[in-house]
């Protein structure tokens, strides 16, 4: 009996051991369990986020690629306005250029007229004591007064021309490009300070007989040149601004 009883002592501690063992690892199974729904959460919380990132990563590239396509098309367009500008101020001054060149021949004309006005005097009063014949003075002063005729009329065009091309550069100085009012104030000299006639009123410069009016009319020129130049290199700094003006605003 004593062994029987020592056999099931000994079974009934190594159940109570098993039971215990059992114990002990479900409730390491639950605690491994609960770990394993945390490391769950925390995973869909970090895959969340990452998804979020990316979109937001997204969004800034596709914002990036819009903002560069915007400076490229700016930069396209500052180079393009840029170029016509400068065509037109080349255009300006080859225009500028060549009036001037038709003013001296105009001036050198006026001296040629002055000195053939002289010999035609002088050949009336020649004649006049050689011959004394109606015909021969006739046929002088017709030839003087068909001369006289075709410089009016030659003068005529000048001038026509002349106020054309200061219109033309006076607005195109006054552009929205172009250089202030104040620093277009000398290039106004002609217009705010045409002279007076003996009616009282104001003469435009261009009526004015050319030897009166040749000093103003080159001195216009002159300032227009001047203003020209400076409106171009003000227009190239301008437009770099506006360039950079976008990437590195004050």
């Amino acid at each position: 009996m004593k062994g029987q009883d020592v056999i099931v002592f000994g079974m009934c501690a190594e159940n109570v051991r098993s039971l215990s063992d059992i114990s002990r690892l479900e409730a390491k199974v639950e605690r491994l369990e609960g770990q394993l729904a945390a490391k769950d959460r925390e995973l869909a919380t970090l895959t969340r986020n990452e998804a979020k990132a990316k979109a937001g990563f997204k969004a800034q590239i596709g914002k990036l690629q819009q903002e560069r396509d915007e400076f490229q098309r700016m930069v396209i367009g500052n180079q393009q306005v840029r170029t016509q500008q400068i065509h037109e101020m080349k255009k300006k001054e080859k225009e500028y250029i060549k009036l001037q060149e038709r003013l001296n021949q105009v001036l050198m004309e006026k001296k040629k007229e002055s000195r053939s006005g002289m010999e035609i005097m002088n050949l009336l009063q020649k004649e006049g004591r050689q011959r004394g014949t109606w015909n021969g003075k006739k046929a002088t002063v017709d030839a003087y007064e068909l001369k006289k005729q075709e410089l009016m009329a030659e003068n005529s065009d000048l001038r026509a021309l002349l106020r054309s091309m200061q219109k033309d550069m006076r607005e195109f100085l006054n552009s929205p490009n172009g250089l202030s009012k104040q620093s277009l104030a000398v290039d106004e000299k002609l217009t705010t300070a045409a002279p007076q006639s003996t009616l009282g009123g104001k003469t435009d410069v261009f009526d004015l007989p050319f030897h009166m009016a040749r000093d103003q009319i080159e001195e216009s020129l002159q300032t227009k040149m001047a203003s020209m130049e400076r409106a171009k290199r003000y227009r190239l700094g301008v437009s770099w601004r506006e360039v950079f003006g976008g990437l590195y605003p004050v």
